[in-house]
């Protein structure tokens, strides 16, 4: 008679912890990130558990369905109800704007405004400018424009809801080459209102000018 056995061997949660979070960490593509959304909480209930945290802590918003998301999940965890063990505090957050309509090539350069995600991106740095209290843990902001125009980008004044106790600020353009350096030439410079928080600044993407006119915030170090 043979034996089957059924017991699987699982590995540790501290484990699948540290796992996650090393690939959750990776420099993934916008898909990537966006199927790992959905498929890690859907793994077991431990993945579920580990997934969630990891989300909220360090949060990637890769539509504008995710960033309404993100605002209830917020909220639940504002519930003076809730209980403080299932609370995680939002540190990180990273947008990421692109038009998942149009792939990308060098006929579409678009401006972020005309795109749905820089509109979620606006709704959540508007809530949480106005209320401190739901991420009060919240330290970096990045905005991750994929095939999108920097030369407007500070005339839509976006950062002017960046949530005051926002430290690092990081801002990368991935801009199509035939392109690159059309923009560098075209670009205006711009008046920028200080953000009197930030201290650590990173820009990718863009050209000396923009650079200098971000840098309008005080003491930042790059």
């Amino acid at each position: 008679m043979t034996i089957i056995n059924k017991h699987i061997p699982t590995l540790p949660v501290e484990l699948n912890c540290q796992i996650l979070e090393e690939s959750w960490r990776l420099p993934l593509t916008t898909t990537e990130r966006r199927d790992i959304l959905v498929a890690l909480p859907q793994v077991c209930t431990s993945f579920r558990w580990i997934a969630n945290r990891l989300f909220l802590q360090d949060v990637h918003v890769v539509s504008p369905a995710y960033a309404a998301h993100f605002l209830s999940l917020l909220q639940q965890q504002h519930d003076p109800d809730a209980s403080p063990a299932s609370k995680c505090y939002c540190q990180s957050i990273t947008f990421h704007i692109y038009d998942p309509d149009s792939p990308l090539n060098i006929l579409q350069v678009r401006l972020p405004s005309s795109i749905p995600a820089a509109c979620a991106l606006e709704m959540t740095l508007h809530t949480l400018s106005r209320d401190a209290a739901l991420a009060p843990a919240l330290r970096r902001v990045a905005l991750h424009y994929t095939g999108c125009s920097f030369t407007h980008e500070l005339d839509e004044a976006r950062l002017v809801h960046l949530p005051p106790h926002v430290r690092a600020l990081e801002l990368r353009f991935a801009t199509p080459a035939p392109f690159v350096q059309r923009l560098r030439q075209i670009y205006l410079r711009r008046y920028v209102l200080p953000m009197s928080g930030v201290r650590s600044l990173r820009i990718y993407g863009t050209c000396p000018e923009f650079v200098a006119d971000v840098r309008a915030c005080p003491a930042p170090e790059l």
